[in-house]
């Protein structure tokens, strides 16, 4: 990973806390103009969205990662790339886009990182989650029940 988008989860009480993800599996930030509900989803689906003639899913990241949903409307979505699921369009709800940094100016920090946290770095006294998209993405596909078949994961009986 050489850049990383930085980005900030929070609520209507503050800042959960920044997070980051490889450049390379964010497709487009954008400014959602409407989200569509859909009934009968889990809590972390903020709803649906028609982007560039495909259907994103938008996800509140914060219960899957270990903290508090955001409230409020949907401002920002970071919509993410994972070329092993080609048809599964995901965006991320978040609070505030920060900026993109070189990850190589990163300092590694010693801290637990949760299953979908690849590793915690730190820049100045900014503690940074960077986030496993992959494993982000296929933990989302187990909870709703579409996770790759065990064939794509290269398991076999």
């Amino acid at each position: 990973m050489s850049q990383a988008l930085l980005f900030e989860l929070g609520d209507s009480t503050g800042t959960i806390g920044t997070f980051g993800i490889d450049v390379a599996n964010v497709w487009q930030v954008i400014e959602p103009l409407a989200l569509k509900e859909v009934p009968l989803c889990p809590p972390i689906v903020e709803g649906i969205m028609s982007h560039g003639g495909r259907i994103v899913t938008v996800v509140d990241p914060s219960p899957v990662l270990g903290f508090t949903p955001q409230d409020g409307e949907v401002k920002q979505v970071v919509i993410v790339r994972d070329e092993t699921r080609p048809l599964g369009n995901m965006g991320l709800k978040v609070s505030r886009i920060r900026q993109i940094v070189d990850m190589s100016a990163m300092q590694g920090a010693e801290l637990p990182t949760g299953p979908y946290v690849e590793r915690a770095v730190q820049s100045g006294t900014r503690l940074i989650h960077i986030i496993d998209v992959v494993a982000f993405m296929n933990g989302l596909g187990r909870e709703f029940g579409s996770a790759p078949d065990a064939a794509r994961e290269g398991v076999t009986e």
